[in-house]
């Protein structure tokens, strides 16, 4: 594109040149000890709710998939749902021991 172009015009009106704030006129990062701990409780119901889901369908697809019947089945089901519930417990105390009101 040419320098005077009609369409380097137009480009140049509908996204102005937005200058960023300097990081210490940010605001600080963190917030309240309330927000905090809404935010870890968040993030723990949805990765909970994620962790063992996934695992007890891999539970069932393993048994399903292996053709193994419907008590292994249950089986895979009942290790996938200890194995999320595990690995949701890993998480919570790993966010506790990082959180910064503690």
């Amino acid at each position: 594109m040419l320098k005077g172009s009609p369409i380097l015009r137009a480009h140049s009106r509908a996204r102005p040149n937005r200058s960023v704030a300097p990081v210490s006129d940010l605001p600080a990062a963190g917030g309240s000890a309330v927000g905090r701990a809404i935010t870890i409780g968040a993030a723990t119901v949805l990765i909970a709710t994620q962790t063992i889901a996934a695992c007890v369908a891999g539970g069932w697809a393993i048994g399903g998939f292996l053709g193994l019947g419907e008590i292994f089945t249950y089986a895979f089901e009942i290790a996938g749902f200890a194995l999320g519930v595990w690995l949701v417990v890993k998480f919570v105390r790993t966010a506790l021991k990082h959180n910064p009101a503690r």
